[in-house]
């Protein structure tokens, strides 16, 4: 059984989370419809249907991909590839109604939804490494205020300093010699 849409999946783009609740919604959609008793047009129909949105949601999630600077893209792209010409195949050597059914819950169940929880959250993965990457280099370039006895001086310290005088070391003004003091707002 599929399982159901849950935000711990989301890969930080609402566009693309959407996508992938509909495609979780499809791919329920399947597994109830391949054990209902249906016409070959009915499945084909629902084939179809998933079918096509996951080659928009592939186009859609690559771009994303793209715009983020995603390292695996080629990789990740490549699995599309893979999942749309299985899929494509199993659909054309279906021989009747219960083959159909059968491969579209395969596709559902075992590729669409294990790509999403198992890829496409190594997406998210790396997106959040990579802010707070950007988040730690923000923060080593901050520059702190602090005075000393000259008069309307202010001294821009970088974080690395700014933690030593945590820690309890001096710096002075190299004009007054006076220790320089964090300036109060």
């Amino acid at each position: 059984m599929v399982p159901s849409w849950d935000d711990k999946y989301s890969i930080g783009n609402s566009d693309i989370d959407l996508q992938h609740q509909k495609l979780f919604e499809l791919a329920k959609k399947s597994f109830i419809y391949a054990n209902k008793n249906i016409s070959r047009e009915e499945i084909r129909n629902i084939v179809v249907e998933f079918f096509e949105y996951m080659k928009e949601h592939f186009k859609d999630e690559q771009e994303y991909m793209d715009l983020i600077g995603y390292p695996y893209l080629k990789e990740h792209t490549m699995m599309h590839k893979d999942i749309i010409a299985s899929m494509s195949g199993l659909i054309k050597t279906s021989k009747n109604v219960n083959d159909l059914k059968e491969n579209l819950s395969l596709i559902a169940g075992k590729w669409l939804v294990e790509h999403i929880l198992k890829e496409d959250a190594k997406i998210e993965k790396w997106r959040q490494s990579q802010l707070q990457y950007a988040e730690s280099e923000v923060a080593e370039k901050k520059l702190y205020q602090f005075t000393c006895n000259c008069p309307h001086k202010i001294h821009l310290v970088p974080s690395h300093i700014y933690k030593k005088i945590l820690e309890g070391k001096t710096f002075s003004c190299m004009t007054c010699k006076a220790v320089i003091k964090i300036k109060s707002s």
